[in-house]
């Protein structure tokens, strides 16, 4: 039994009202499509998915009207698979209101397994009577309404702070018309009179009167979270940062703000938010991969974002820039980087160091500062990282310090002990908090702990004093009680790392220094302009080429079918006189030699533009294997053959295995002197097709191999009579090959699209239908091996 479903505009958030029990997703990240009742105590529930995508993960849902005291069970179906996380640790939350205000585990049993119709994850959950509602998520969730509450207890703090400079706008709406605000956070020190200019195409409710921020004298902290809506750990982090530079009485709070400017983005993708979103906006794009050239009127937060950060590089402000987001593959806390070269590398590298040395949970081995992590290729969209925050706001800016801080959604790989605090002024070792201290009861037993909110706002804090010991102004640092003692330390080990890993080359020869995009001239970056032709110049051009092609391969055979001749009457007049036996094997040699060499010359000049082998017209070497007279297995372990030229006209074909001839059979219904000719090497197998091989109209059979650009010639079947022959190719992968170039061919012709002469389409159908399906391996030959 479905319960009523009341879905307004958005059709993941609706109502579903049942006798014992009421689901509602009625409300900002709620994400609940359709409920079914199995019996009074189960309930079959299903989440929407993004903007028509395969994305289904993030689920957020209440419950009222529940009978309290009994034991309920919630069956999600047809979710993405997600086995990893649950096997890492990953529960479901929930939050009971208004007996409790902080989320929780699933404290009973979970199970999740995959099914025909997606991946299962059910949990039960006994109500209490002091609840009135209950919430549960995928994870912990961090709203758009809960972001701007946060916002806005930093505006009621530092408004009260007369020393404290703090600025709040909106840089642009979304699609959706909701604000995505940048908040500027530091003191007044340093402060000039200047101010930011405006963008164009942002600042949309900027008037007149209103003044932007001043320009400080200090380098700027660009943050930017929830680019991917569902990846609410990233908000959790966010939230650690903007309470410590909340936080005036702590002494690195104070440092902080009076060395840096803070400038904060915290939700890119406020709609997806809002909508319950895993990773997609509502057009379904992944903005985190239109960096590269965003437009105002499609991506219009993240083309706000970009010129933001760009305005402070011009600036000559922009120091540091980290996107924060959350990682369901890779375990841990950790940071993507650019791959640059030199002691750029180490400064790169340096600050996700110094954030290790402040968090037990914050895990530098697991960061990648890799060349291949900047171009990988996402396998679902096909869309490259390329064009991701940190690759292309290094492209525009040149700075070293562009990071992805990532935190898993369940656990990390391992922990480690801190060094302590150690104060600067009076050298006393500060107290540890409890997610600081490994001693304390989250860090028991083998495994690393499950991730807690207050793990990820540690991590947050991290990344603040990582920036204060990278420019050794950390009032409470913990790199005096550590081995490295300072921070130039720490860089000789990073050196060290780095010199191990990719050398301290500033410029080496195979790999230079990537040159920003935005620094291309125009022709390079969409080449230059073509020209466009007209139907009757194209038709033109076609005809032209090919009678162009058709005198080409008509000059070709006149000259080697000249040559051939010439040849045959050397050859005659040698074989009548029994005196000159000992001398025409070298005259016959010579001119065959030169014979070729100058068919090779003109082949290769006239040849050029069918991209086929040469060595299928002159003698060439291929090594065949002999197939098992079976045709319906393939059997790995086959035997070498050796083809060599005996005194009479017919070839023979020796099989060989162990130096023990097993099959000496004569080809005798071949004809050499049309199909095949066999050079004089016993230990080489040596092969040469003559023009008689070729297609009627004179054109040589064309590629059929598919991307791999593989030319595959099919032999004659009356080449053999009861030999069977294959190259060094699975017969089943290159048969299914095989298969669909015939099939298109065959579709191709129905349709009326291949003329009857069109290249090898003719050639290769009567082959293919000549040949029977249990003999189809005996008589191909790839010409790769050639």
């Amino acid at each position: 039994m479905k319960g009523r479903s009341k879905c307004g505009v958005n059709p993941q958030q609706g109502e579903f009202k049942f006798k014992n029990i009421h689901f509602s997703s009625k409300f900002d990240s709620g994400n609940l499509c359709s409920a079914r009742e199995i019996d009074p105590w189960s309930y079959e529930l299903q989440i929407s998915r993004d903007s028509n995508s395969s994305y289904k993960v993030f689920y957020h849902f209440s419950v009222t009207n529940f009978t309290p005291n009994e034991t309920y069970t919630f069956i999600l179906r047809n979710l993405m698979p997600q086995g990893k996380l649950y096997n890492a640790g990953l529960r479901p939350v929930y939050k009971p209101f208004p007996s409790e205000q902080q989320w929780k585990t699933i404290p009973g049993e979970i199970i999740w397994r995959t099914e025909t119709d997606g991946f299962l994850v059910r949990f039960d959950h006994i109500f209490s009577e002091k609840d009135k509602s209950v919430s549960f998520a995928f994870t912990y969730p961090f709203s758009y309404e809960e972001i701007t509450q946060m916002v806005d207890q930093v505006q009621e703090k530092c408004e009260e702070n007369k020393d404290i400079y703090f600025k709040r706008e909106t840089l642009v709406h979304s699609l959706e018309k909701r604000k995505m605000e940048l908040i500027t956070i530091t003191d007044t020190s340093e402060m000039t009179t200047d101010e930011e200019p405006l963008i164009k195409g942002c600042f949309p409710l900027h008037k007149k009167f209103m003044s932007r921020p001043k320009i400080f004298n200090k380098p700027t902290i660009f943050f930017t979270g929830r680019v991917h809506p569902g990846e609410t750990p990233a908000s959790h982090a966010l939230k650690g940062v903007l309470d410590l530079l909340t936080d005036f009485e702590h002494p690195m709070c104070k440092a902080l703000l009076k060395e840096f400017v803070f400038k904060i983005i915290p939700v890119l993708n406020p709609d997806g938010v809002y909508r319950g979103h895993y990773r997609l906006d509502t057009k379904g794009q992944n903005l985190n991969r239109y960096y590269t050239s965003p437009t105002l009127g499609v991506q219009p937060t993240i083309f706000a974002a970009k010129a933001a950060i760009a305005q402070q590089k011009d600036l000559d402000k922009l120091k540091v820039y980290i996107d924060f987001h959350a990682h369901a593959g890779k375990k841990g806390c950790f940071m993507f980087g650019n791959h640059l070269y030199g002691q750029n590398q180490v400064n790169n590298c340096l600050l996700a160091k110094l954030v290790s040395l402040n968090s037990i949970n914050f895990d530098f081995q697991e960061c990648r500062f890799s060349e291949e992590m900047m171009n990988v290729v996402d396998k679902r969209d096909g869309l490259s990282r390329e064009g991701c925050g940190r690759v292309s706001i290094w492209k525009t800016t040149e700075i070293d310090h562009c990071y992805t801080l990532e935190c898993h959604y369940s656990c990390g790989v391992r922990t480690k002990k801190l060094t302590p605090m150690v104060c600067s002024e009076t050298g006393e070792i500060l107290p540890e908090r409890e997610v600081n201290d490994i001693s304390s009861d989250m860090y028991k037993g083998d495994k690393p702990p499950v991730f807690t909110i207050e793990i990820l706002e540690d991590v947050g804090k991290a990344v603040l004093a990582g920036l204060l010991d990278l420019i050794s102004k950390n009032p409470v640092s913990r790199l005096p009680s550590s081995k490295y003692k300072d921070v130039s330390g720490v860089r000789k080990e990073i050196e060290k790392h780095v010199d191990e890993v990719w050398g301290l080359d500033e410029k080496p020869e195979n790999k230079p220094q990537r040159r920003p995009i935005n620094s291309l001239p125009r022709v390079a970056l969409i080449g230059p302009k073509k020209k466009t032709k007209t139907h009757e110049e194209k038709v033109r051009e076609k005809l032209e080429k090919k009678e162009k092609d058709r005198k080409r391969i008509q000059r070709l055979r006149e000259s080697y079918l000249k040559d051939l001749k010439e040849k045959e009457k050397k050859t005659s007049t040698s074989v009548s006189k029994e005196s000159e036996e000992t001398k025409s094997p070298t005259s016959n040699t010579k001119s065959r030699s030169n014979c070729e060499r100058d068919f090779n010359r003109e082949a290769s000049e006239e040849m050029s533009s069918y991209k086929t082998d040469l060595s299928l017209f002159t003698e060439s070497k291929i090594d065949l294997i002999k197939h098992h007279s079976n045709q319906d297995s393939y059997i790995p372990s086959l035997d070498r053959m050796n083809i060599y030229k005996a005194k009479s006209n017919n070839p023979v074909i020796n099989y060989q295995n162990n130096n023990r001839s097993i099959l000496d059979r004569r080809v005798s219904r071949l004809n050499p002197s049309n199909r095949l000719n066999v050079a004089e090497s016993p230990s080489k197998i040596n092969l040469s097709f003559n023009t008689s091989c070729l297609h009627p109209s004179g054109i040589f059979p064309q590629n059929l191999g598919g991307r791999d650009e593989c030319f595959q010639f099919f032999l004659d079947p009356r080449m053999h009579q009861r030999g069977t022959f294959i190259a060094k190719v699975p017969p089943k992968t290159f048969f299914n090959k095989r298969n669909k170039v015939v099939n298109k061919l065959n579709s191709r012709q129905r349709k009326g699209k291949t003329k009857p002469r069109q290249k090898s389409s003719i050639i290769t159908s009567k082959i293919a239908k000549s040949v029977p399906k249990s003999r189809e391996k005996s008589y191909t030959c790839k010409q790769s091996y050639l």
